[in-house]
């Protein structure tokens, strides 16, 4: 067997100085690392493409693209990301703010039940509701929304990652090529994909409220809306638009009404039915606040 020509990128600093560390996360397109900036003598975060996709591949473009999308949107609430390179194999890597904390996902999961820290959880998703919402008006979809995707920093501080599937909406070049028609979903996590990506459609800000829907579902019951036992049941679940079973434990939970009806809302199988952008989903919450409410 021919011996690999990839490069391992944690063997020694590479192009603009970087020296990996340990592993912080992995995700669909690239392995998070904690590094070192050799020249500034500080710790960043590196994402690298996985070695499974070639440097020339759709992967490696919208892996490209995804992070000159999330460069160019200035906000507190979006990690900047300070630079992109190559390693010597060709793959590319991009490197960020590394955000000391927990995924919205970690603390999920560790709480004893869906009522503990309710007021936190839900203050963090009007946070991303208001981040997405800058997204939005400036033309551009996450296309990845879900708990694992918000990292919650050390002091409460709120930030919004995996923008490696961003598009912008009036850019042809962030289109994908059409799929052929069937489960054909070629970016987002299946128990969160609104029906019209998992069928392989254009995604628009309508797709982001879908998964902000999916997300206040997980902070309300525990579960995303598509909790099927494996990938291509959820898959199927998202395809059909089939909310039935998250809407069952939405009305059982304990949550205030309002939190509820709005994650219904969101969830919405026809797009034209929900919120039309997180904007509006976040200004839905100031208003709700406004009139003395919405609870836990």
């Amino acid at each position: 067997m021919p011996m690999s020509t990839r490069s391992d990128p944690q063997a020694e600093p590479f192009a603009g100085g970087y020296k990996l560390l340990d592993v912080l996360a992995q995700g669909s397109s690239g392995v998070v690392y904690r590094a070192i900036d050799t020249t500034l003598d500080w710790e960043v975060a590196v994402k690298v493409l996985h070695d499974r996709f070639d440097p020339e591949s759709e992967s490696a473009g919208r892996f490209v693209e995804g992070a000159r999308i999330a460069a160019r949107l200035s906000h507190p609430g979006i990690p900047p990301m300070m630079n992109l390179g190559k390693l010597p194999d060709g793959r590319p890597f991009l490197v960020m703010t590394l955000i000391r904390g927990r995924t919205l996902q970690e603390l999920l999961e560790a709480r004893p039940d869906t009522v503990a820290d309710g007021q936190r959880f839900l203050r963090d998703f009007d946070i991303v509701c208001q981040v997405i919402g800058f997204a939005h008006e400036k033309g551009v979809v996450h296309r990845d929304l879900k708990p694992a995707h918000v990292m919650i920093g050390s002091y409460g501080e709120v930030q919004l990652i995996g923008w490696g599937s961003a598009r912008e909406l009036d850019s042809p070049s962030g289109d994908d090529p059409a799929p052929p028609p069937g489960l054909q979903a070629g970016v987002g996590t299946p128990a969160y994909l609104p029906p019209e990506q998992a069928l392989g459609g254009a995604a628009d800000q309508r797709s982001d409220v879908f998964c902000l829907g999916g997300i206040l579902c997980t902070i309300l019951t525990g579960h995303p809306p598509f909790g099927a036992s494996n990938v291509f049941a959820a898959m199927r679940q998202a395809a059909a638009g089939d909310v039935a079973e998250a809407f069952t434990r939405l009305d059982r939970c304990r949550a205030d009404p309002v939190w509820v009806g709005l994650a219904k809302r969101c969830l919405s199988p026809r797009p034209a039915d929900r919120p039309s952008d997180a904007g509006a989903v976040a200004a839905l919450i100031a208003s709700d606040r406004e009139a003395g409410r919405p609870r836990r």
